[in-house]
């Protein structure tokens, strides 16, 4: 009984820390993102229904997957009715539907889980990300050799500052 109890509580762990992964993997200079997203995905469901098969059905009837269910199902009749498969168009589908199925399958699975484990986990996640931001200005700064760095003239030479090309994460 208690190597089950622990072994539930991993999972929940690695949940946990795979749902604030994830939301880390959007800020890191590689876009990984998706694929972090769509393991996610998996996991949350595959873990959520095997905890709780019959709240599946329960998860499925709520107002709001019902309303995302509308949107995905337009969304991909509107590719399909103007696009011609465009592939920037089709890109972008795409990564709606990965951020839509790790949006519910997140809900999914975040719903069984003890909150306040994953508020401090979260709360240590902010932390890097906003490690990870500091970093980001200090690199757009450093190419601006630091002039900018206490205030600009105006909103266009501070907008100047920000260079796609020195940009990480997505």
């Amino acid at each position: 009984m208690k190597r089950s109890v622990e072994a539930g509580h991993k999972r929940y762990f690695l949940t946990e820390l795979l749902f604030c992964l994830a939301i880390l993997s959007v800020f890191l200079p590689w876009k990984v993102y998706p694929i972090v997203f769509l393991l996610a995905s998996v996991i949350f469901f595959i873990s959520a229904y095997q905890l709780d098969p019959k709240s599946l059905k329960k998860f499925l009837r709520q107002p709001w997957f019902l309303a995302i269910s509308a949107f995905v199902l337009y969304a991909c009749g509107s590719f399909f009715l103007t696009t011609n498969g465009q592939p920037q168009i089709r890109d972008s589908l795409i990564k709606m539907l990965i951020n839509i199925c790790f949006f519910i399958t997140g809900i999914y699975r975040l719903n069984q889980l003890d909150k306040a484990s994953l508020v401090r986990i979260i709360d240590w996640t902010m932390h890097i990300i906003f490690l990870l931001c500091f970093i980001q200005l200090l690199v757009y700064h450093q190419a601006f050799h630091f002039h900018l760095l206490t205030g600009a003239s105006s909103s266009a030479k501070g907008s100047a500052l920000y260079n796609k090309e020195l940009f990480f994460g997505d």
